[in-house]
């Protein structure tokens, strides 16, 4: 009889992200880019390596960056736009980047690292309208 031991070796990953798609503006006002913010809930910092940003039907590459603890960062297309329509805190990380054009329907923000999905957030307009975010109430739920 013969046994066959078989080792495996695997990479060891977070059960759970350190970040997460917090808010987003889907459907801005005109004067205001469509922008999304993440919020590094760890210990440790964030640092994005080989990250991309998805929505329902392509994605981009997003730039490196590095997300201290406790947290956030705003990803927008036009931060000289957002800035002017928007006041954003000093404390939080301002990324400008190229995004998917996000639905004023429905659709979904997807952020990956190493091929490995960090977070997603599937929206519906109809729980908000035009001008308004839509903001995740508590970071640890779905």
């Amino acid at each position: 009889m013969k046994i066959i031991i078989v080792l495996m070796f695997l990479l060891s990953y977070p059960l759970f992200s350190q970040i997460v798609v917090n808010e987003a503006m889907p459907d801005p006002p005109s004067d205001e880019p469509e922008w999304f913010e993440l919020y590094n809930f760890s210990d440790e910092p964030f640092e994005c390596i080989d990250c991309l940003i998805y929505d329902a039907v392509g994605s981009k590459a997003l730039p490196y960056f590095e997300l201290n603890p406790q947290s956030y960062g705003v990803i927008t297309s036009d931060s000289a736009g957002l800035k002017a329509a928007r006041e954003i805190p000093v404390n939080a990380l301002l990324i400008e980047t190229p995004l998917p054009i996000f639905n004023n329907t429905t659709d979904i923000i997807k952020i990956t690292k190493n091929k490995n999905v960090v977070d997603s957030v599937f929206y519906n307009m109809k729980w908000g309208k035009k001008g308004k975010s839509i903001e995740r109430i508590d970071y640890a739920s779905p």
